[in-house]
């Protein structure tokens, strides 16, 4: 990949963290003026297209929240002594697709259904979502523009929708909250997206 190519990237991540700071200086002084930004005048490199920057937002935010989920059910499961502090500080250094694997493993609860496939969906989901993690988070940028270009917007709609149901998934078979069933109105957020 040419530097023109790769400084679009680099511009497209400084983009959305500008526009998130935008967001913050207009919630924190409402009114404060965007003096703007032109990404596109000559020198300043551009930034990928309107479709990339929302499926990289849309990438970024769902495997944050897989390693954010599955961090706090860890916690979890410590504070309902399923597993010791040592244990739970050890598991807590998995990257979220091995906590995802072994969450029903440590959740001993006397029903709890241990059925993570990594090969179905919903659970699948995970497993993309780490794979797309490395070339996200490390910034390949050949890999990412390949995985990018490589996805329809209707296929990235469907990780989140797939990592809705897995979430709510993880619930059943954690049993949280006495669950035996998923929640309708979890599913209904995924529901909305669906083809």
């Amino acid at each position: 990949m040419d530097s023109r190519k790769r400084v679009k990237i680099w511009n497209t991540f400084f983009k959305m963290a500008r526009d998130s700071a935008v967001s913050l200086k207009q919630f924190e002084s409402p009114s404060w003026k965007d003096p703007g930004y032109d990404w596109d005048k000559p020198g300043s490199g551009g930034t990928l297209g309107e479709e990339d920057m929302l499926k990289l937002s849309l990438l970024s935010w769902c495997i944050l929240a897989a390693q954010a989920r599955s961090s706090h059910l860890i916690q979890e499961c410590k504070e309902d002594g399923f597993i010791y502090d040592n244990q739970a500080e050890s598991f807590s250094q998995l990257n979220f697709k091995q906590q995802w694997l072994i969450l029903p493993v440590i959740n001993t609860k006397p029903h709890c259904k241990y059925k993570i496939d990594f090969k179905e969906y919903p659970h699948k989901v995970i497993k993309e979502l780490y794979e797309i993690r490395d070339k996200l988070f490390h910034v390949n940028h050949n890999e990412l523009k390949k995985q990018l270009d490589g996805i329809t917007s209707d296929e990235l709609l469907d990780y989140f929708v797939h990592f809705v149901e897995a979430m709510e998934d993880m619930n059943v078979i954690l049993e949280r909250d006495g669950r035996t069933e998923p929640k309708p109105e979890v599913l209904e957020i995924a529901k909305a997206f669906r083809k």
